[in-house]
């Protein structure tokens, strides 16, 4: 495994994306989080910091399903591999470059269709093997190929579409010193975690493993990774970085022990923050389901919070947007949902031996639903504070 740089991660390699993978399914929000992200890199000194952008797991091709024109630019030192997991992201990647490259000077033109698009004849990124529908579309519609072959229309095609309309505008409204610094910060700025699968193991079970094995994280574990992340953007001569990072971690500590407390009944980590934020802001619904939490706690908590409404409801004034993420924000949020935790737990398991605990038990009985929990819980809140 390796940490590399987008320049070294293509150096004298071209990239397939194999059959077993699904279809290119990013949409609008994971195109503005990768765009976001690159546009909010910083400098630190002469050049600008480094920024993670995910694993990228390999294979290499076997020479003899190469072609005559690769397996000759194999003789001469190319490589050719299959990505097993990351191709979402990469397939981005090579996305953004090709809507880059129809903006920048010929030099740089040249360079990046090299590295990136297409060298002597071969692709360096293509979408699945030549026969393949996705295959035809991304070598005519994205990459500009006379490719005859027809494809179907599909829900994959029109996201690898709108990919390449959704870059084209972006950097249609840049100006040409922001060009150069977008073009900089992408090649010099990206980091990838990149790993090679052994020859002698079935890809096809490492796919798997990779996807459908072990436990996925939480909405939960995610948003505290966030914070943390957020909380580290800050400049440290005006915030307490270290100090602030505590406070997140001992927030996260009280949570999971009080959530695992009952060890007969592990309390949901994410109906739990679906409930808080249930209190925080105004859902479409009564309630936050836990799929929508997700959505609006990492619009709450991103680089543009600003851009997204403060309530979700219908009805809501649409002109009233999220605060941007600063030391308060954070801060507010970490201490009401350390707070929150105690109570949600009185009303999961209530103490039979206090008359509030009974009340409770007896509420439940009678209405046990979510909304009710959640309202029980803002009481004793509220009775706690007074």
């Amino acid at each position: 495994a390796s940490n590399v740089t987008l320049p070294s991660l293509f150096a004298n390699k071209c990239f397939r994306i194999p059959n077993y993978q699904r279809g290119y399914a990013w949409g609008e929000s994971q195109l503005n989080d990768l765009w976001d992200d690159i546009m909010d890199i910083q400098k630190n000194g002469a050049i600008y910091r480094p920024h993670y952008t995910g694993a990228i797991t390999l294979q290499q091709i076997d020479p003899s399903e190469l072609t005559p024109t690769e397996k000759k630019l194999s003789a001469e030192g190319m490589e050719y591999f299959n990505v097993v997991d990351g191709q979402q992201r990469l397939t981005t990647i090579v996305i953004l470059i090709n809507a880059l490259v129809k903006m920048v000077s010929k030099t740089s033109q040249k360079q990046l269709l090299e590295n990136y698009i297409k060298t002597k004849k071969v692709c360096r990124f293509a979408y699945g093997d030549t026969s393949g529908n996705s295959y035809h579309f991304f070598m005519k519609n994205i990459v500009g190929e006379s490719i005859t072959m027809p494809y179907v229309p599909t829900i994959y095609t029109a996201n690898l579409e709108f990919a390449s309309k959704f870059f084209s505008d972006k950097f249609s409204a840049l100006k040409t010193k922001e060009l150069k610094e977008f073009q900089e910060k992408l090649l010099t700025s990206l980091v990838f975690d990149t790993k090679f699968i052994q020859d002698n193991l079935d890809v096809q079970a490492v796919f798997e493993t990779m996807n459908n094995r072990g436990k996925p994280l939480t909405t939960l574990e995610k948003l505290k990774n966030r914070l943390l992340y957020m909380t580290s953007k800050f400049d440290a001569t005006r915030v307490d970085v270290q100090r602030l990072s505590g406070e997140i971690n001992n927030a996260w500590g009280l949570i999971y022990e009080t959530l695992g407390k009952n060890q007969n009944c592990l309390l949901n980590e994410d109906e739990f923050l679906s409930a808080y934020l249930t209190l925080l802001r105004e859902p479409a619904d009564y309630i936050f389901s836990e799929s929508v939490a997700e959505v609006k706690v990492f619009q709450m908590f991103c680089n543009h919070a600003a851009k997204y409404d403060f309530s979700m409801a219908r009805q809501h004034d649409d002109s009233i947007k999220e605060s941007e993420v600063d030391e308060d924000k954070i801060r507010i949020f970490v201490s009401g949902i350390a707070n929150f935790v105690k109570h949600w737990y009185s009303v999961s398991f209530p103490d039979l031996s206090t008359a509030s605990g009974r009340y409770v038990q007896k509420i439940q009985y009678l209405n046990g639903s979510k909304e009710m929990r959640i309202f029980l819980a803002q009481l004793l809140m509220m009775a706690n504070t007074n």
